[in-house]
């Protein structure tokens, strides 16, 4: 009875060791594997034999090859307008927060203008006009040096600087009244009725919802119309019916998307439901986040939106190249030994080193080309550090 119980635990005990071999580590071995067992078509027993015995594999077989790029990104407005005021001076009244939905022209905030200011609203008409005056004085004083050449009384020097004051005046003139235009376009008084501008509203160049709000009641503002992109910024405004994903590709996958390809969008805050989206922009050239290089993309949905907001964190799957029907292998079965991209093909029980040329790569599968045929069987670890753990088993038993 006890030679029974004996036999029974030993049984049981070499079942067990045998099932650990079975799985092997992944991922290692004198050639890198570019992914690790239990993929596809894995399996458990092999018809590896002998030392090799164990040995996990997978078949060679036809079949569809997708890419699919997984990577994380961030919620944003299509398109975000800053909006600045054409007047300096201080905020006396906010007349909207951040959510609030607002239409073109409406007003966002109230301020006062200083004093230097209306001193410059009053100058700008004046300057109109005193422009306009040496404009005809120069016409004048060019036309008479003209007449005065052909009775030779002025030299052709006289007549080009008189012409160069007349073109300079007109140059100043128009820039006067594109600078009063643009004030005038934008409700601010001028001339004598500036003198008793009090308060100034700052109104919504479009419509959307008030994103963010960079100013705070009491705050002196500097007008945005002083230079190129100088002003202060009083709030952010954008419609949030269109809305894109900003994300960030590693360089070495930028071969496998293109601008118009399908991407599937997911949020954490909305599980279980997906949105669809394209590709809409990829950035000509690379930039270095940490230290990754890559490109920035634009992904941008498409259809109903439902209650996605800015600024939150979307998960992107970009569906790129597929081909059908073509010669696939796991892609754990893949290695790169001695520069050469290589499979171990089991013959007659052994693995045999077998060169091939793969084509597309999913995460799952690579398309293969040369070196083999549906049917074959391939290693999904690398046969040497097989042989090498397993030795290591055995001197563990003993």
């Amino acid at each position: 009875m006890a030679t029974l119980k004996t036999t029974i635990v030993t049984l049981v005990l070499a079942a067990a060791l045998a099932g650990c071999s079975n799985g092997g580590d992944a991922g290692k071995g004198d050639a890198s594997p570019t992914g690790t067992p239990g993929g596809p078509d894995a399996k458990p027993k092999s018809s590896a034999t002998g030392d090799y015995m164990g040995l996990l594999t997978g078949k060679v077989e036809k079949g569809d090859v997708s890419v699919l790029l997984p990577e994380v990104g961030t919620l944003a407005p299509e398109a975000t307008v800053q909006v600045k005021s054409v007047l300096s001076g201080r905020i006396v009244k906010m007349l909207v927060e951040e959510g609030d939905l607002v239409k073109q022209g409406q007003p966002l905030a109230t301020l006062e203008p200083g004093v230097d200011q209306l001193r410059e609203l009053s100058a700008i008409t004046s300057g109109v006009e005193s422009a306009e005056l040496e404009v005809k004085d120069a016409r004048i004083d060019y036309d008479n040096s003209l007449e005065l050449a052909t009775k030779g009384f002025a030299s052709t020097d006289q007549v080009k600087a008189a012409e160069k004051r007349w073109k300079q005046a007109q140059i100043g003139f128009d820039s006067a009244v594109a600078q009063r235009a643009a004030l005038a376009s934008s409700g601010v008084p001028l001339g004598s009725a500036a003198s008793s501008l009090r308060t100034f509203n700052v109104t919504a160049p479009a419509g959307g919802v008030v994103l963010e709000k960079m100013v705070e009641l009491g705050e002196v503002v500097v007008s945005g119309v002083s230079g190129f992109n100088a002003g202060t910024v009083l709030f952010q405004i954008a419609d949030t019916r269109e809305l894109k994903v900003d994300a960030f590709i590693n360089e070495v996958d930028l071969g496998k998307i293109g601008v118009g390809f399908p991407v599937k969008i997911t949020v954490d805050a909305f599980r279980g439901k997906e949105f669809e989206g394209k590709v809409g922009t990829i950035a000509p050239s690379a930039r270095k986040e940490g230290e990754i290089r890559g490109f920035d993309v634009e992904v941008r949905l498409s259809g109903e939106i439902g209650s996605l907001r800015p600024g939150m964190t979307a998960n992107i799957d970009i569906r790129g190249e597929e081909k059908k029907d073509v010669v696939r292998i796991p892609v754990q079965s893949l290695f790169k030994d001695k520069g050469d991209d290589v499979v171990w093909m089991i013959k007659d029980g052994k693995p045999e080193r077998t060169k091939v040329k793969p084509g597309l790569v999913s995460l799952e599968w690579v398309e293969v080309t040369e070196g083999v045929v549906e049917g074959n069987e391939l290693a999904l670890e690398s046969p040497t550090i097989f042989l090498d753990e397993k030795k290591e088993k055995e001197k563990r038993r003993r």
